[in-house]
């Protein structure tokens, strides 16, 4: 099986991830939830290069764009699950949702997947692992169950289940690793 659910950080020096996820605002700051997690593990360059990039793109929730990890030495995918800092879905789950969906569908259209490799769409760098957390959960608010159905559904849809190489689905949200192991089960019965 190439689709991985493993309780722990994604920041984690021993995982070796080609590819991490981060959970984004339009902004680039990079202050709480997984967001400061990365910016804690992989220094300053992370968010100085994600605010660079956000100052001269104006990114919109539902985008997905990519820098540098920094002192984690990978690709860190910034998928932008909100506007500003600190929204909540609460209130209006389907947009959320609906959001993930995009964020989801971007960071696993960005690959060709072959029987031995992950290349990235428009680089011809080589990824042998991708490290994805929940989005938009934590301050989004969003159910965990559904967004493990939408964001296992995606990395189905975009050929990770038949590729040798693998995505992790990875959070210390011990009921979002539950809640994607019944994902899994539910979209390959």
């Amino acid at each position: 099986m190439t689709i991985h659910v493993k309780w722990g950080s994604i920041t984690d020096p021993n995982s070796k991830y080609s590819v991490i996820v981060n959970a984004s605002n339009a902004h680039g700051v990079m202050g709480a939830g997984i967001a400061g997690a990365i910016a804690r593990a992989g220094g300053p360059a992370v968010q100085a290069e994600a605010q660079l990039y956000c100052r001269g793109l104006s990114p919109v929730p539902g985008m997905v764009f990519r820098t540098g990890g920094g002192d984690l030495r990978c690709t860190v995918f910034h998928a932008i699950t909100m506007y500003n800092m600190g929204t909540s879905y609460r209130n209006d789950i389907e947009t959320g949702l609906g959001i993930v969906r995009k964020c989801s569908n971007g960071i696993f259209r960005q690959f060709k997947v072959d029987d031995n490799h992950i290349y990235a769409d428009n680089l011809m760098d080589v990824y042998h692992s991708i490290a994805v957390p929940a989005l938009a959960t934590g301050i989004g608010g969003l159910p965990t169950l559904e967004v493990a159905r939408i964001m296992m559904k995606s990395a189905i849809d975009h050929g990770f289940l038949k590729s040798k190489q693998k995505v992790v689905f990875c959070d210390i949200d011990e009921q979002f690793i539950v809640d994607c192991k019944r994902a899994f089960v539910e979209l390959t019965k």
